[in-house]
């Protein structure tokens, strides 16, 4: 483990129903720096992270987020030591407004009006929709909502996953370089992300997961520059500037489809259970920080499909 580390897992083992997604992860995040988290769909990145932030409970094994053990903390109180999750669904309050969705996620106190300005600076159409409901945002915006909710205030660790997934490309170029703005400021960042080319122009250091485990790890410049590693990691092709599909549409040729179409369902399953019950006090907590909504408001937000995957 990297003596440095913001946060290590140590063989953790999580389930869903009965279905086995990490088996044994070791991982190490070194502070001050953006690690990925790589591999193929359905190999238990999305579940890492659902892990780490408590969602879900280590069958066995130990996370420990800056030298103290959370393995079995609870959610609410992971968020309030300062890690901020931005979830594959967004995980927005579709029936708050802007303004509402940003106050919830300032867990310490009001927003400061310096940060809320490089927010803004950074994502200008939350200005422009300030007052507006969330739900009527564009699937862009929503995704910088998300993002910017985690960047109300200074965080311990960003855990963030696939923030450019289903955008269009001026879309994930804004996403990238609100990202690259908050590595400048020095920000720990675990980051899922299937794009390639911006996982390489972000990372300082990747990590690569195949059947609930992480494979191989080491800095991002030396996975980008070695196209036979790619290829045998991920069953990538790359061409300068593009990203080919996985081998085999996607799965790995050494399983049958249907093994990883199972993992996937079992994920896909979790994702839509926990996106069903954001009204939970505990799930809004660790949402968006201490929860200072309505408990109507918040119900509404279930009803209207809060968290709803991103357009293009």
């Amino acid at each position: 483990m990297t003596s440095d580390a913001i946060l290590t897992l140590e063989g953790v083992f999580t389930d869903i129903a009965q279905y086995h997604i990490l088996n044994g992860v070791d991982l190490s995040v070194p502070r001050g720096a953006v690690t990925m988290l790589l591999g193929r769909n359905g190999v238990g990145k999305t579940t890492t992270l659902r892990t780490i932030m408590g969602h879900w409970r280590a069958r066995a094994g130990r996370v420990v987020l800056d030298g103290v053990e959370i393995t079995r903390t609870p959610t609410p109180a992971i968020a309030r030591m300062g890690v901020g999750y931005v979830p594959e669904s967004m995980g927005i309050f579709a029936d708050l407004t802007v303004e509402e969705n940003m106050i919830l996620a300032a867990a310490s106190g009001p927003l400061d009006p310096a940060r809320l300005d490089r927010i803004f600076a950074t994502f200008p159409p939350l200005r422009t929709f300030w007052k507006g409901q969330a739900g009527t945002l564009s699937g862009g915006q929503k995704q910088m909502l998300s993002i910017a909710r985690a960047m109300a205030e200074e965080r311990r660790l960003y855990l963030i996953d696939e923030p450019t997934k289903g955008l269009a490309p001026a879309i994930v170029a804004t996403m990238a370089g609100a990202l690259k703005a908050l590595k400048a400021d020095g920000a720990s960042i675990l980051m899922v992300e299937q794009n390639f080319a911006v996982a390489r122009a972000l990372g300082d250091h990747a990590a690569v997961m195949d059947q609930g485990r992480v494979i191989w790890n080491g800095a991002m410049a030396e996975l980008a520059g070695d196209a036979a590693l790619q290829a045998r990691l991920m069953g990538l092709n790359l061409q300068p500037g593009h990203l080919a599909g996985p081998v085999s549409e996607g799965r790995c040729p050494s399983r049958s489809p249907g093994y990883l179409e199972t993992r996937e369902d079992a994920e896909d399953k979790a994702g839509h259970e926990q996106r069903a019950h954001p009204c939970a006090p505990d799930r809004a907590a660790a949402i968006c920080g201490p929860h200072r909504a309505t408990g109507a408001s918040v119900a509404g937000a279930c009803a209207d499909g809060a968290g709803a995957g991103a357009d293009p």
